[in-house]
């Protein structure tokens, strides 16, 4: 992320959990429709993806991670062109708080019938759907926490909402600086100590001299 965020993260001891409709995807939770007339018109079928979409973004959001650090491109679209800062966790093996993203190929959406009454066979449509993204997106390696914005620990402000930074499932655990990152080691340790963060392990990024991937450590 952006250096402010995740400095703001640390000191507020809080992450902000993302909104489905604001992702950088267009297709985020936008599910694949079948079971409609063949002669139903496209504006009605655009109209019902969205209405799921904007059903879904009421009540949840998510918490993304990537697999791993090395990839390039997630610096660049999403750490300032490599100015930001990376933050790591450790996470319970048996807390189960993180779902995988699926990349299918060939690349095609999860579909939903709208007459389905199933209640169970649509609560793992709903699941397929916000765990499934297109090839492309395929580097990202992503891992997502969903949040539901009733739960008690999700905290709402201005529109916004937030849940603590570590909590029983997820430790905070490093902090990479990009390479390009202007704040030192030592203005982030400084950061931590105060803010009650321990043992939290501190490196600066790097580009590797042989490869197309970014090194820490």
């Amino acid at each position: 992320m952006k250096a402010k965020w995740a400095i703001t993260s640390i000191e507020t001891r809080e992450l902000r959990v993302g909104r489905l409709a604001e992702l950088n995807d267009p297709f985020e939770f936008v599910p694949g429709i079948t079971g409609l007339r063949d002669d139903a018109p496209e504006d009605y079928i655009r109209e019902q993806l969205w209405k799921t979409q904007a059903d879904l973004n009421s009540k949840l959001g998510l918490l993304s991670f990537a697999a791993s650090y090395r990839e390039p491109t997630l610096w660049s679209h999403y750490a300032e062109f490599h100015k930001g800062i990376a933050l790591g966790f450790d996470i319970l093996r048996n807390s189960k708080v993180l779902d995988p993203v699926s990349y299918p190929d060939p690349p095609k959406r999860p579909t939903f019938h709208p007459g389905n009454p199933d209640e169970s066979a649509l609560m793992e449509f709903v699941k397929r759907t916000i765990t499934t993204k297109a090839l492309g997106w395929k580097p990202e390696c992503e891992w997502r926490e969903f949040v539901h914005f009733a739960c008690s620990d999700c905290r709402c402000e201005n529109g916004n909402y937030f849940v603590p930074l570590t909590d029983n499932a997820r430790e905070l655990a490093e902090v990479i600086l990009g390479c390009r990152c202007l704040f030192d080691e030592n203005y982030i340790r400084q950061t931590l100590k105060q803010n009650s963060f321990e043992n939290v392990r501190i490196v600066r990024a790097k580009l590797s001299i042989d490869t197309f991937e970014v090194e820490a450590g």
